[in-house]
């Protein structure tokens, strides 16, 4: 087996070892499992990979939660005091940002929300100018799917400039055939306008997510074919698991994720001579 790419240092999530899909599951065993997944991705059949950006492409929830945290002080919101992470993470993360105005601040118009929402868009840009970062192992992960010359999408319910800002900033901006918005689809489903933007059925899809939520909403019934993994960057291995999981990883730099694509331990559990 060739050995994963390498990949310069990135900041990301620093957690311990989460066990895969099939670890947590007593019908399969946990290399017929990831046999079964390698079949997939490394066979003819793939096409594409489809990533979400926030939490997926970008460590980019502990900066979200600072602009928002600063902008509802400035409004004075819960008198002033400001909001925690946990309170950001269970109320916020995954709302659409028009929603999370309407929830904490019902008593402002459309007018303020949207005055708010462009102060909390400025804020986050200014700290992602400096501090935003890749989700550990994306770059190593971004060489694999060039060397394979598959397609990739972004697919995101950040507004249109947050995510373009967000892709420009971490250079990757010219990888992604296809940027979808998910609040512009209106009733049609963001994932199925990614594949067929690409050209591609739902089978030939790798799509990555990091959120029970966002896994949920990516997999309709008419795509049930399409390989998932999960990206564990803020939650419980659990409702990831229930929301049609093919795979389970805490990052890129995940030796199961390099195992599914063909590349041995060994060689990856050594992967300091090839930084």
């Amino acid at each position: 087996m060739s050995s994963p790419p390498a990949s310069s240092p990135s900041g990301g999530i620093t957690t311990t070892r989460t066990p895969r899909v099939s670890d947590l599951c007593n019908s399969t065993s946990p290399r017929t499992y990831i046999n079964k997944l390698s079949a997939i991705l490394q066979g003819d059949t793939l096409k594409a990979v489809v990533f979400d950006i926030d939490g997926t492409v970008a460590d980019s929830f502990p900066l979200h939660f600072l602009a928002f945290q600063e902008t509802l002080v400035e409004v004075g919101y819960n008198g002033g005091e400001p909001i925690t992470y946990e309170f950001f993470m269970s109320e916020m993360r995954g709302k659409l940002d028009k929603i999370i105005v309407q929830e904490l601040m019902p008593w402002m118009d459309d007018a303020q929300h949207q005055q708010f929402l462009e102060e909390e868009a400025y804020r986050f840009q200014s700290l992602a100018a400096t501090d935003l970062k890749p989700i550990q192992g994306f770059n190593r992960f971004v060489e694999w799917v060039k060397e394979r010359g598959l397609k990739c999408a972004a697919v995101t319910e950040a507004s249109y400039e947050n995510a373009t800002n967000i892709l420009k900033i971490l250079g990757v901006d010219d990888l992604f055939d296809i940027l979808v918005i998910g609040n512009e689809c209106e009733n049609s489903d963001p994932y199925l306008i990614a594949f067929n933007k690409l050209g591609i059925e739902p089978n030939e899809a790798f799509v990555l997510q990091d959120s029970p939520a966002g896994l949920k909403a990516s997999i309709p019934l008419a795509t049930t074919t399409t390989t998932m993994s999960g990206l564990l960057t803020e939650h419980h291995p659990t409702p990831m698991m229930s929301n049609g999981v093919s795979l389970l990883i805490q990052d890129y730099d995940d030796p199961d994720l390099w195992t599914a694509l063909g590349y041995s331990s060994e060689l990856y559990g050594s992967l300091d001579h090839l930084l």
